[in-house]
């Protein structure tokens, strides 16, 4: 993930978008199922979730809220303030935005990149367009781990993460509690 985070930035500073600093690095076990939602961060911001393999089997779902937003007419601020995908109603107005990405193969750990910006559709400027994300645990084992490594890089910012916590996340040493 960090070899990857160092690649980005050269492909950034090379097409002239900047470079892209750690806002957030972490480890978890999360076994809940989650609501469609955008992490904090940025208006142009990606998300990189690193998945270690587990026998507790996932979903990972997107939604591209910018492109439902578009539809209507309104900025993705004002879709998300309007119809806040944490509600029934906001859910339901993005169920033809929605996409699964596909289960890796047991036993394979992967990456996934979310494009987590909150940016508006410009023909002239064209913007890194987010997508909000959604974890759905069917069986949750309190026996079993599920961890994810997780990073928030913010485009054209500095690293707010200390070289000593960069280390730590890499050494894999620490890992937050469960959550269920």
């Amino acid at each position: 993930m960090v070899e990857l985070k160092e690649r980005l930035c050269e492909i950034g500073t090379q097409g002239g978008t900047g470079s892209f600093g750690y806002l957030s690095m972490g480890r978890f076990d999360q076994q809940v199922t989650t609501k469609f939602h955008r992490d904090g961060a940025p208006e142009k911001s990606l998300l990189m979730l690193g998945y270690e393999p587990s026998n507790v089997r996932s979903r990972l779902l997107l939604a591209d809220f910018t492109r439902a937003a578009f539809d209507l007419g309104m900025t993705p601020q004002q879709f998300l303030q309007d119809y806040n995908p944490m509600y029934k109603n906001g859910e339901e107005m993005l169920l033809r935005y929605i996409t699964e990405v596909p289960q890796p193969s047991e036993g394979i750990s992967r990456i996934v990149l979310v494009n987590n910006s909150l940016l508006e559709f410009d023909t002239e400027h064209p913007n890194p367009l987010g997508v909000l994300h959604k974890a759905i645990i069917d069986n949750p084992d309190e026996s079993q781990c599920r961890i994810i490594n997780s990073t928030m890089l913010a485009a054209g910012e500095p690293d707010r993460v200390s070289i000593a916590e960069q280390h730590e996340f890499v050494a894999a040493e620490k890992i937050s509690p469960k959550v269920y």
